[in-house]
């Protein structure tokens, strides 16, 4: 082999170890790595599905021991709880009472005395009304006994005809004062209680 062959031989390997090169960077790049990627892709997806239908799985035989276990943990902490949140809940309210309590008396006591005084005036009318009717019911009656009460006792108080008389014309003017004295204060009989006034 000769010297000046050598170079051209280099050239050659060197020219063709950079086309095989290139060659390969090519293939890889616009072949080989698609196929790849969609490999990659594919096993991804099988990965995840499988992942996902384990965990699946796998929730299913824990949640109803989860949730027992919650339940048992919850029920616990509502037992140790209980007595504090009850106590903090009462002296809360009773507190709150205790500010809240006299202004609700205040106003309590306010409303009360404003509905007194609304109906104040209509409970006098209406007693009033009530009174005058029960007396014109049963002052005539009352009259009536009063008067001869009246003269009974000064008939059989004097004795003889002119004590008799004397007697029946002073019962009878006291009886006729008495009733004019009874028609002042309460009226006559039968006369009606806006013609008093």
């Amino acid at each position: 082999m000769s010297w000046d062959l050598l170079p051209a031989v280099l050239v050659t390997a060197i020219l063709t170890s950079a086309f095989t090169l290139g060659g390969a960077f090519l293939v890889i790049r616009f072949w080989l790595w698609r196929v790849l990627e969609r490999e990659l892709d594919d096993r991804l997806l099988e990965a995840e599905k499988d992942f996902r239908e384990e965990l699946e799985k796998t929730a299913e035989e824990l949640i109803p021991e989860f949730r027992k276990e919650l339940s048992e943990g919850f029920q616990e902490s509502a037992e140790e709880l209980l007595p504090d949140f009850r106590k903090e809940v009462s002296e809360g309210f009773e507190e709150a009472a205790r500010e809240l309590l006299p202004e609700f008396r205040s106003e309590l006591k306010e409303a009360f005395e404003e509905s007194a005084r609304e109906l104040l005036p209509e409970f006098r009318s209406e007693v009033q009304e009530g009174f005058e009717e029960g007396a014109a019911r049963v002052l005539p009656e009352f009259r009536k006994e009063v008067k001869g009460g009246f003269e009974d006792a000064m008939i059989s108080a004097a004795g003889g005809e002119l004590v008799d008389r004397t007697a029946q014309k002073v019962a009878t003017q006291g009886s006729r004062f008495v009733a004019s004295g009874l028609n002042l204060i309460f009226g006559k009989p039968g006369q009606r209680k806006d013609e008093r006034k």
